[in-house]
């Protein structure tokens, strides 16, 4: 009943629990879904699910700092943006729903060798996609830190950190976020010279940048997973969504921060 008030098949729900752990596996559950419209959708509004990750940047940052019931606002404001961008998205791209109807086999416990050949096909699939790309990410980060080219990455994302009232050193962090989103609070701490966070950012940017982070652009794992599962073109249209719902988020959160602290 909830995925089709959002507008989506009850099998929907799967990537939105999946996404709590790992985006990947959750853009990859989508194909179970039988529309292309809804495996689209659903695709897009996984990737907005905060992943364990991105638990590591609302725990450490606002959390710590701002306390837990503000990270448990920040987490409902997640599931409204969710359900509301499904509510939209549903309605500019309409399709009947059909409801939840399968056909139920017979369980029989499985046998040692199904469950691991089982386990082998789901984990082979994520190490082929997601560890490259990792490693990959961590070399470039390495190297950028070698040659010090902060203060250009810092200067192209300056329109980005300055709108949302940012310091510029977050260009940085914001970035290298695309590879790994843990990255987004380690280097946060690295960009601006302490790990003690409450005495470089205010309240306010500190719910600003923990927004952000939460909605903008997948990791790179997550953009392979979109690209082989939906397409080139897909992962780019889903890439563009997630940075302007980022950006709408973030200042609407910074403009209610700004009236209570």
């Amino acid at each position: 009943a909830l995925m089709h008030r959002i507008g989506l098949h009850g099998k929907a729900i799967v990537p939105f629990i999946l996404g709590y752990g790992c985006n990947v596996p959750a853009v990859m559950s989508t194909r179970t879904l039988d529309d292309p419209k809804e495996r689209f959708v659903a695709a897009a509004l996984a990737t907005l699910v905060p992943c364990a990750a991105i638990l590591s940047v609302v725990f450490g940052l606002v959390a710590f700092y701002l306390g837990p019931l503000m990270a448990l606002i920040l987490y409902l404001l997640n599931i409204f943006v969710i359900a509301l961008v499904g509510r939209i998205l549903t309605a500019m791209i309409p399709e009947d729903t059909p409801g939840l109807i399968l056909e139920i086999p017979p369980y029989r416990i499985p046998t040692l060798r199904t469950v691991v050949q089982k386990a082998w096909f789901r984990i082979k699939e994520f190490l082929v996609e997601a560890w490259p790309l990792l490693i990959a990410g961590s070399a470039i980060l390495a190297l950028a830190n070698y040659f010090n080219a902060a203060d250009f990455f810092n200067m192209l994302s300056r329109p980005v950190t300055w709108t949302l009232g940012l310091p510029a050193a977050t260009g940085v962090p914001l970035i290298f976020g695309i590879f790994r989103k843990e990255l987004s609070l380690v280097m946060l701490g690295q960009a601006l010279g302490s790990m003690s966070f409450d005495t470089v950012l205010t309240s306010v940017q500190m719910i600003t940048f923990t927004v952000f982070v939460m909605f903008y652009i997948p990791c790179l794992a997550t953009l392979s997973a979109l690209r082989r599962e939906l397409g080139t073109k897909d992962m780019l249209t889903i890439t563009g969504l997630t940075v302007v719902i980022a950006m709408v988020t973030a200042l609407l959160a910074r403009g209610v921060a700004m009236m209570f602290f």
